[in-house]
């Protein structure tokens, strides 16, 4: 890719290609048009040497693509975009730099001209930009154009295999396009499960002082629609605000997308080998089992709409549904349903929910896409004999540990007592005195005990 000469400049970001442990199946399915396969990073640049021992920055011939860079490479955490970066994430778990993988170890690598990348232009614009007022970044830019472009761009860092860079305009397109108002619908958390309600009430006399914390302290009265029950949630009970005429369904795209970027940093999370990586790497997971699960809730809701729209119009023409339009079958989901439960069921298996797992599978088969879900269910059974072969060896090999630590000690312990002239029954071996013999010939050992000492020794 040709990079301008200030592109290379020592403190400047670049982009190189992640170097992996290994490669899985997760990350290839993710990064898509990535040539090579095991995505990309973003990276400071810290020195340069053009081979012939001159290291200077501003040297003319750093153009040479023989030349060597020593990088220093970003947390893969991923970062909020302005002006939400006071705000949680809404998808995304909050991984500080101090728990991420890559920050512990600060990796330095050394990297060739030619494996170099220079940022996209909206990514470059967005370090230099000083003014976060601008029209691309203004928290009231609320129409469709905005929340597209943030789409697009973060489509096309996950072309490249940046998961982490992608996240970011994820989130910051679905906080543009989820506005929590009075009248509006949101996705709520009811005992653990997504549910509709609309918004009656919003009461802001409890909000605190602190602008990171306005939203969390508001109290809404709700509306479950399915029921009809009212409540009243806490601000951060609201997992979604549904965008009004989504008629290209980003929001559901958007979420499809970031479901993918999280199981691609699952999966660099798993070959890092590091202990805090397990940690992130279930927060990942889950994070990916949530956007897929608002996608499955979200793609309901609009195809309810829809039917509900058609009854309308049938009415008013005074046709009857039943004979002119039959309704589809319960069971049936969209296109972006489907392939959220596909998403979903790579993320449950890795966390060994292989019961949800399984749920989802058949969910797709009921759906009508039987040959996909009979390929998952085999999946599956196998990765789930695969985990249950693998801990059945973890337990024998905890087993041989324990034993051969017991027995270890046990001869130490017999060997220590013999040491100190005393047998296994505490008796003296002659060396000392009895207190009942005063005879100075050591007691004759019965024959079960010399068959025990001979024991222990062997």
């Amino acid at each position: 890719m040709a990079s301008s000469l200030s592109s290379f400049q020592v403190g400047s970001t670049v982009r190189i290609r992640r170097i992996s442990a290994s490669s899985s199946a997760t990350s290839s399915e993710t990064v898509q048009n990535n040539d090579n396969g095991t995505g990309t990073v973003r990276a400071m640049v810290a020195d340069y040497d053009d081979g012939d021992g001159n290291d200077d920055d501003n040297n003319d011939n750093n153009n040479d693509e023989n030349a060597m860079y020593t990088l220093f490479v970003e947390p893969t955490s991923v970062q909020p975009i302005a002006p939400c970066s006071t705000r949680d994430f809404l998808i995304v778990p909050n991984i500080t730099d101090s728990n991420s993988n890559t920050n512990n170890n600060t990796p330095e690598v050394i990297v060739s001209r030619k494996d170099i990348q220079q940022l996209l232009p909206f990514e470059q614009q967005l370090i230099d930009e000083t003014d976060t007022t601008t029209s691309h970044y203004r928290n009231d830019d609320t129409d469709h154009t905005s929340v597209e472009i943030w789409k697009e761009r973060g489509d096309a860092l996950l072309r490249l295999g940046d998961a982490s860079a992608a996240a970011s305009y994820y989130e910051r397109g679905l906080f543009q396009s989820s506005r929590v108002t009075v009248g509006g619908t949101v996705v709520i958390s009811l005992d653990g499960f997504p549910k509709i309600a609309d918004v009656d009430c919003i009461d802001t006399s409890q909000q605190v002082q602190q602008q990171d914390q306005d939203q969390q302290q508001q109290l809404l009265d709700i509306s479950i629609v399915d029921t009809g029950e009212e409540r009243t949630i806490s601000r951060s009970d609201v997992l979604l605000g549904i965008w009004e005429n989504d008629t290209q369904q980003l929001q559901e795209r958007m979420l499809l997308n970031l479901s993918r970027c999280m199981l691609q940093l699952a999966d660099i999370e798993s070959n890092e080998f590091v202990v805090q990586s397990n940690n992130n790497r279930t927060k990942y997971l889950k994070a990916a089992v949530l956007a897929t699960t608002l996608v499955v809730t979200l793609a309901s809701f609009h195809d309810t709409q829809q039917q509900q729209q058609q009854q309308q119009q049938l009415q008013t023409y005074g046709q009857q549904t039943s004979s002119s339009s039959p309704l589809p079958s319960p069971d049936s989901l969209t296109t972006n349903a489907q392939t959220a439960l596909i998403l979903r069921i790579k993320a449950q298996t890795a966390l060994s929910k292989w019961k949800q797992a399984k749920q989802d599978a058949n969910k797709l088969i009921k759906a009508g896409n039987s040959q996909q879900g009979n390929k998952l269910l085999q999946s599956i059974e196998r990765k789930r004999n695969l985990a249950l072969q693998l801990d059945k060896r973890l337990a024998k090999q905890m087993c041989r540990l324990v034993q051969s630590t017991t027995t270890t000690a046990i001869t130490n312990t017999h060997t220590n007592n013999t040491s100190d002239g005393t047998d296994d029954d505490g008796h003296d071996d002659g060396h000392g005195h009895d207190d009942d013999d005063d005879d100075d010939d050591p007691p004759t050992l019965s024959t079960n005990q010399q068959k025990k000492n001979r024991k222990w020794f062997w």
